[in-house]
């Protein structure tokens, strides 16, 4: 089967190693077919539209990030002005030139945008950013209900542009879906590709109540991998990742021979165990981070909420989003008070 190249192109305020590393469970699953490449935009964010002088002092002060160009919103007409495109165009045609060439291209938000100018140059061989000849390459467009930086009406503006489109919402917000459905809409199953898990888990249709199964194994198997590669300070969990991390806590605090010492832990759209023969009613003395999505449709609010009163003193971020990990200004902030208040107590 021939492989297909796609060239990939970041959002504002991300890098390509930080892109790549996003979109991991997609590569892994469309490896066979798509050989994925990532040029890193020209410019450096050094502040964001409309952003106060202390907000530009904390921009420069964070790890460097890039976008494609620059552009300002008018406060009053909400308006987009744009500057440098050009230069990034003939940025990424240099690449092109050196690294093609590439079959497809994948464009993430700002990226996106950048995607579709390439593609109308192509087509036309016209410099004007803004064409009503609509482009007739296949593609396909992902949105988010939840969408809260670009909407769901400039995502069908740009479907509008093609004469060969496919497209794919799902429920969530800014982010890239890597569940099945968005996979399957890639035209990959993704069943050449190991799916792992903590622990096996059914629904009771009655009650709603999940049922678990070889958790024992699966905090053996954790034991022992901090037996060999511990200590560790920290514990971090996603989803159900959390939920294993949650009952790891609970051990940890129930018994003195524990082989875990966590002095911290973070649950990013993580939930409480539903399984009456797994729930606890001890409360885990241990300094939590609860990263919790408003419209998490995988683990609810509620869920979220019942683990967070597993313990003594949670701190809490709720973000507008869905089922995964935000990395944007507001959340970040919250790590960072976060670790420092566990660097001033430690000063004590």
């Amino acid at each position: 089967m021939a492989t297909f190249r796609v060239l990939c192109l970041h959002g504002f305020g991300q890098d390509a190693p930080k892109f790549r590393n996003r979109i991991s469970s997609l590569r892994r699953a469309l490896k066979s077919s798509f050989d994925f490449v990532f040029p890193e935009a020209p410019f450096l964010v050094t502040s964001f539209p409309n952003s106060t002088p202390e907000e530009q002092d904390k921009i420069a002060e964070a790890e460097p990030t890039y976008k494609w160009w620059d552009f300002e919103i008018d406060e009053e007409t909400g308006k987009h002005t744009y500057g440098r495109v050009d230069e990034a165009v003939e940025y990424l045609a240099e690449f092109v030139r050196k690294e093609g060439p590439f079959d497809g291209i994948f464009g993430f938000s700002q990226g996106g945008m950048m995607a579709n100018l390439l593609l109308q140059r192509q087509y036309l061989g016209d410099p004007v950013y803004k064409t009503e000849q609509k482009v007739d390459v296949p593609s396909i467009h992902f949105m988010g209900k939840t969408e809260a930086i670009v909407s769901m009406e400039r995502g069908q503006k740009l479907v509008e542009l093609y004469n060969n489109s496919k497209v794919f919402v799902h429920p969530g917000g800014h982010f890239i879906p890597t569940n099945k459905e968005a996979k399957d809409a890639l035209g990959e199953t993704g069943e050449n590709v190991s799916q792992l898990k903590w622990c096996n888990f059914t629904r009771d249709e009655e009650t709603g109540q999940y049922l678990l199964s070889r958790v024992e194994e699966a905090i053996e198997y954790v034991a022992n991998f901090v037996k060999k590669e511990g200590p560790f300070d920290g514990i971090f969990g996603f989803s159900q990742g959390g939920s294993m991390a949650s009952m790891i806590l609970q051990r940890q605090v129930s018994t003195s021979e524990s082989p875990f010492a966590f002095r911290f832990s973070i649950f990013v759209s993580a939930g409480a165990i539903g399984d009456p023969k797994y729930m606890s009613d001890v409360k885990v003395d241990v300094p939590s981070l609860h990263i919790i999505g408003e419209t998490d449709a995988v683990v609810d609010t509620e869920r979220s909420l019942a683990l967070k009163d597993l313990f003594v003193n949670p701190k809490v971020f709720m973000h507008p989003g869905g089922h995964y990990i935000p990395t944007n200004k507001e959340p970040k902030d919250a790590f960072r008070a976060f670790f420092k208040e566990l660097q001033e107590a430690d000063a004590q």
